[in-house]
């Protein structure tokens, strides 16, 4: 097994960083291992061994459910910075390295499935979860040619055929004439 240094061991830094300014400053708590959890949950449940390619997420489910989380669970410190884009951003990469990697390649059975040489942590390419986790969490001033590109994957994304149930969700979402209710949600 071989860790990724930009997919793996910055973002894992990156958190403990954020944890440790968090304690700091008090307003560490339950909340943020919620946020986790339910993170690592979500990708547990829609991860899935692809043979020959490694563990696949759909691409935007560790953003999504990383700022769902932190937007309901991180608490307001009156007069400090807001926790949210942090907890967002440590939800979104712990969650998938937990969910989508470790608690698979724990099971001998994924092993057996992806029938590969090597297997890397943190290394499934540039649009990964853990990258659009990342890059999605907080205020940023992302540039123009960025967005642009971001959302021609997007619509690339959306022309590949569906492979999993939340795949089939998110291409019926976007093509359906009438919004979820769910877009209400905030």
């Amino acid at each position: 097994v071989a860790v990724n240094v930009g997919g793996c061991i910055v973002p894992c830094l990156l958190s403990a960083w954020f944890l440790w300014q968090m304690h700091q400053a008090g307003q560490l708590g339950g909340w943020m291992a919620l946020c986790v959890v339910i993170s690592s949950l979500a990708c547990d449940l829609l991860a899935r061994p692809m043979p020959g390619i490694g563990i696949g997420v759909p691409v935007l489910l560790p953003p999504a459910v990383a700022a769902l989380t932190a937007k309901l669970l991180a608490p307001d410190f009156p007069g400090q910075a807001p926790v949210g884009p942090r907890a967002a951003y440590m939800a979104g990469t712990l969650g998938t390295h937990i969910g989508a990697d470790l608690l698979h390649l724990a099971n001998r059975r994924t092993w057996a499935l992806l029938d590969a040489p090597l297997l890397s942590i943190g290394g499934a390419g540039t649009f990964d979860g853990i990258f659009l986790a990342g890059c999605c969490q907080g205020p940023k001033d992302i540039p123009d040619s960025i967005a642009q590109a971001m959302a021609g994957y997007w619509d690339g994304y959306l022309g590949m055929p569906p492979a999993t149930l939340a795949d089939t969700l998110l291409l019926a979402e976007e093509l359906a004439p009438i919004r979820s209710p769910l877009h209400k949600l905030k």
